[in-house]
């Protein structure tokens, strides 16, 4: 996905909250990590087409660099971050799997400009060739992760991946706490629905 070798990866959270003040709107990442070099990166899965991945992607890089910078750094201590959407359907009714963002400038757009963060979206609906075989094989994985998918594939990246899933599957407690978590973000968005019509109704 990121094009380049990643030396070491820690440490890695799950489901990490990242909030910038008190009012403001947190995020919850799927996956939050960062390497040897300290830059970061956020991993979400996307199962429906609900939100502006372009503008949620540089809300998301705005709190990594805020979390990132404490309190009277220097700014060219930032590091790197990447923002990475899994999405199972198709982007922007084109073909392709993979889509990159960076910042560049308009007048010269091979000066050696960069912000150091770049969002990639993937998309298990593309029909192009523009990825490498284990990158197609990991997002035909994403759509159908059963054991038939995963044997039907010649890839060492997939049986290590699909071992990993049988683990969990298998692990009565992770799933006891999945389910936990699903109920939670059910009844999150229940209150957020109640809110938001609350604040309407106030509004007028």
């Amino acid at each position: 996905i990121l094009r380049f070798k990643i030396a070491k990866v820690e440490p890695v959270d799950l489901q990490k909250s990242l909030d910038v003040r008190y009012g403001s709107h947190g995020i919850r990442l799927d996956v939050y990590a960062a390497d040897a070099e300290n830059s970061r990166f956020a991993v979400e899965m996307q199962a429906r087409q609900e939100y502006n991945l372009l503008k949620r992607s540089r809300y998301y890089h705005s709190v990594m660099d805020i979390d990132q910078l404490l309190k009277g750094r220097s700014y060219d201590e930032l590091k790197n971050n990447y923002v990475i959407f899994i999405c199972v359907y198709k982007l922007f009714g084109r073909e392709l799997h993979q889509y990159n963002f960076q910042s560049k400038c308009l007048q010269i757009p091979d000066l050696p400009y960069s912000e150091e963060r770049e969002t990639i979206l993937l998309s298990t609906e593309g029909t192009a060739d523009d990825i490498t075989p284990d990158l197609r094989a990991f997002l035909q994985y994403v759509k159908s992760s059963t054991d038939e998918t995963a044997a039907r594939m010649d890839s060492d990246l997939i049986r290590k991946i699909h071992d990993k899933v049988k683990k969990i599957r298998q692990n009565r407690q992770l799933e006891v706490e999945y389910l936990k978590f699903e109920e939670l973000m059910k009844e999150s968005r229940a209150e957020g629905l109640s809110e938001g019509i609350e604040r309407g109704r106030k509004s007028g």
